[in-house]
């Protein structure tokens, strides 16, 4: 797939995700593909990523580009 894209369903996705209420986006890591709303490949490298994401300990971090990873489905936004 063309990586231009790639980066556009990407960003499609994420701002799918943007809440109302200015949360981090809570994310769930699934072992199943077929459950997942996203593909996301992490990489060591920024120079690598169509897109930067951080990652937080906090749900309520209100700022754009975090995730904040949930250990229940049921309480995530979003699969990968």
């Amino acid at each position: 797939m063309n990586t231009r894209l790639c980066y556009l369903l990407f960003s499609a996705i994420l701002s799918g995700l943007a809440p109302m209420s200015a949360f981090a986006a809570q994310i769930f890591v699934t072992n199943y593909p077929s459950e997942a709303n996203a593909k996301v490949f992490i990489t060591k490298y920024p120079s690598e990523a169509n897109c930067i994401v951080y990652d937080t300990q906090y749900s309520s971090d209100n700022e754009p580009g975090v995730w904040f990873y949930t250990k229940y489905k049921s309480d995530a936004r979003c699969r990968y």
